[in-house]
């Protein structure tokens, strides 16, 4: 602080964000309990119950777990998807036109806010009745293999940080050796 005539004349300070910090905090909390849970899972049961926690870490309401079976898209589990959207997805041949097609394909996480998704695929955006306005769409791999895709909806704008992305890619990791 710089003083006039005992008085105040002006201060320089420097605040710092923290929330950033918390946020990873969290995430590294949040993935521990996960990566102890999923050591003990015995069931595709036991893996899909990380689903919530998985999103709600990110503050996404939303969360699926697609794989593939006998050549085909299985959506196993969801967590915070309308019902109604879901029947269309439940089942797809493995070269749906589909976001989690093209995941599976080049094996990369794939993030498309609304407006992309539904100008790549105008199919499914007609069949969303309450959107999620950013979709992140990451690899199940294991053993050089991407076994499925973990998806998670945002209902608003959502910018996937390089902390939640490498977040995103562990916790992939986990479920994808886990399966």
């Amino acid at each position: 602080p710089t003083f006039h005539e005992e008085h105040l004349a002006y201060m320089v300070s420097t605040l710092h964000d923290i929330h950033a910090s918390k946020d990873t905090e969290a995430r590294l909390t949040v993935l521990r309990l996960i990566t102890t849970r999923l050591s003990d899972a015995k069931h595709l049961s036991d893996v899909l119950a990380v689903l919530p926690d998985s999103a709600r870490v990110l503050h996404a309401p939303r969360a699926s777990l697609t794989l593939v079976r006998d050549g085909e898209l299985h959506l196993v589990g969801t967590f915070g998807f309308p019902e109604t959207t879901l029947d269309a997805f439940r089942v797809l041949p493995e070269d749906a036109d589909v976001p989690v097609r093209e995941v599976l394909r080049t094996g990369e996480p794939l993030v498309l806010p609304y407006e992309a998704f539904a100008a790549r695929y105008p199919h499914l955006a007609s069949l969303q009745h309450s959107p999620s306005q950013t979709l992140a769409f990451i690899p199940l791999r294991a053993d050089g293999r991407t076994l499925g895709v973990l998806t998670l909806g945002f209902l608003e704008h959502h910018d996937i940080t390089e902390a939640e992305r490498t977040f995103l890619l562990t916790l992939a990791s986990s479920l994808a050796s886990t399966l």
